[in-house]
C-alpha cells in the first residue's frame, strides 16, 4: 500500500505544482533530481536489494550500483546503492504558503492559532467544535492533530495512541553542487537552490521538547562528512526542530 501512495504520489506532484504556482503564484520549487539509496555493509546491501526489488516491482524507475559505479561525489566506504532516477523533491514551507493561498482564493475560511477546548456530539449526527474564538458545528470533523492528536481524540473519548517523535534539521551552505538526493536508512542529504544542503533527520522520543542539541546536530553533520566528504567545509546555515506524529503501541 505504501508504494502504491507513493507511486500515486510521484503522478500527481507535478501537475499539482503546476496549478499551484499559476493559482497563487508561489513556487513550492518542485524538481525532479533523483536520488541515492545507500547501503554501508553487506547486510544493509542485502536489504537494499530487497527494497529496490520492491520499488522496481512497483514500476519505479531504479538502477543498481556496486561499489566501483557509485557517484564520485560519494564516500568510497559506501558498499552499493541504487539511484532513483524519477524522485523529487518540494521546499515544504513554500507548499505550505501555496496551499493555503489557494484555498483562501477558493473561498475556505481558515481560523489560525485558534486552541481547540472541547469535542462533543451536537444535535443529530453533528459535531460541535469550541474553541478560543467560538463555537463550529458540522457533520464531519477530521482531526489532523499530528503529535498533538491523542489530546483531540481525548475530547471525543476516542484514544489514539499516537506520541511524538522529535526530528532535527540542519541547512548547510556549501559550494558543492550535488545533483541528487541522498539517503541512508533514515538519514537523507537533500540540494537545495541557492547553495543550500539539507541534512536529517534523528528521531528522539523526546517528548513535547521542540529544540535543537548540540548532540544531535553534530550527528547530523557527521552523517552528511560520511556520506560526502566534501561537506567538511561545509558551514551551518540554520539548523530547527519538529515534532513527528508515531504510534505509541509497542508493536
Amino acid at each position: 500500500p505504501l508504494q502504491e501512495l507513493l507511486r500515486l504520489s510521484r503522478e500527481l506532484h507535478p501537475r499539482w505544482a503546476a496549478e499551484l504556482r499559476a493559482l497563487t503564484g508561489i513556487d513550492n520549487e518542485y524538481r525532479r533530481c533523483g536520488a541515492w539509496y545507500l547501503a554501508a555493509n553487506d547486510l544493509e546491501s542485502a536489504a537494499l536489494r530487497t527494497q529496490f526489488a520492491a520499488w522496481t516491482a512497483a514500476g519505479v524507475t531504479a538502477t543498481w550500483h556496486e561499489r566501483a559505479d557509485l557517484s564520485p561525489l560519494l564516500s568510497p566506504a559506501w558498499h552499493a546503492g541504487y539511484f532513483a532516477s524519477e524522485e523529487a523533491q518540494i521546499r515544504n514551507p513554500r507548499q505550505l504558503q501555496a496551499l493555503l493561498a489557494a484555498v483562501t482564493a477558493r473561498g475556505v475560511h481558515l481560523e489560525t492559532h485558534t486552541e481547540p477546548r472541547s469535542i462533543t456530539r451536537g444535535a443529530g449526527s453533528t459535531v460541535e467544535v469550541t474553541t478560543d474564538n467560538g463555537r463550529w458545528s458540522a457533520a464531519h470533523v477530521c482531526l489532523c492533530g499530528g503529535a498533538w492528536s491523542a489530546a483531540l481524540g481525548q475530547m471525543l473519548g476516542a484514544p489514539l495512541a499516537v506520541k511524538p517523535v522529535r526530528g532535527q534539521m540542519l541547512l548547510l551552505e556549501t559550494a558543492l553542487d550535488l545533483p541528487a538526493i541522498v539517503n541512508h536508512g533514515p538519514r537523507y542529504i537533500v540540494p537545495r537552490r541557492g547553495g543550500l544542503t539539507l541534512v536529517g533527520s534523528t528521531e528522539e522520543d523526546a517528548g513535547f521538547v521542540r529544540e535543537n542539541t548540540a548532540a544531535g546536530l553534530a550527528e547530523l553533520r557527521a552523517f552528511a562528512v560520511q556520506a560526502i566528504p566534501e561537506l567538511a567545509n561545509a558551514v551551518e546555515f540554520q539548523a530547527w526542530s519538529g515534532l513527528r506524529p508515531a504510534s505509541a503501541r509497542p508493536w
